[in-house]
């Protein structure tokens, strides 16, 4: 799910809805960061080495939990991480983070005018012709999360939908086939929707 959000921020970037060194901070309206993300730029985000947690110490499901729209929530958490040191990760050091894409795919949303998910499928999904792409626990003649081949019984077997940008799309392999066709022609410039 990472690698189509970045290929949306790309396209919206190149459609000259907003620059990969614009301050995160800025880019969500955050109004007073913590000294440690003033500087942190969407670039920063996309190579994870925005200075952010993989996961949010108040755990997915606070967010999950809130009522109001997925922007409202993706909002809610940009406003906790960007206003809260991280603990032990400086600018500019890899550092894996579900955070920075959620953030992302919140800014996608932002800059298109419309919900993240949305707007992947308009610029990315559907110009490919994915058809089977969707958000959530695959449908269930699909294979389930388990562990050592015992199905996980939770009341939600996938990431919660405020995480959507970093790992909540699955796709049949004909249709992953097609995107990895999209970027493999990416690389030496005959892509069809990716720069």
């Amino acid at each position: 799910t990472k690698a189509f959000t970045a290929a949306l921020i790309a396209s919206l970037v190149d459609q000259g809805k907003g620059k990969y060194d614009q301050r995160t901070a800025d880019l969500l309206g955050i109004a007073s960061p913590d000294a440690t993300h003033v500087k942190t730029t969407l670039a920063d985000l996309l190579g994870m080495r925005g200075n952010l947690e993989a996961n949010p110490k108040r755990g997915w499901q606070t967010y999950q939990r809130m009522p109001g729209t997925l922007a409202f929530r993706r909002q809610a958490l940009a406003q906790d991480v960007l206003t809260t040191p991280p603990q032990g990760i400086k600018l500019g050091e890899f550092n894996y983070s579900n955070i920075g894409f959620a953030l992302i795919g919140h800014i996608a949303e932002i800059w298109a005018g419309q919900p993240y998910e949305q707007a992947l499928e308009a610029s990315i999904l559907k110009p490919l012709r994915i058809r089977s792409a969707g958000f959530g626990p695959n449908p269930v003649n699909e294979p389930q999360p388990h562990i050592d081949g015992v199905p996980i019984i939770a009341d939600y077997p996938d990431n919660p939908p405020v995480l959507n940008p970093a790992g909540c799309l699955h796709m049949s392999l004909g249709d992953w086939s097609k995107w990895v066709k999209e970027v493999m022609l990416s690389m030496r410039g005959d892509a069809s929707i990716l720069p």
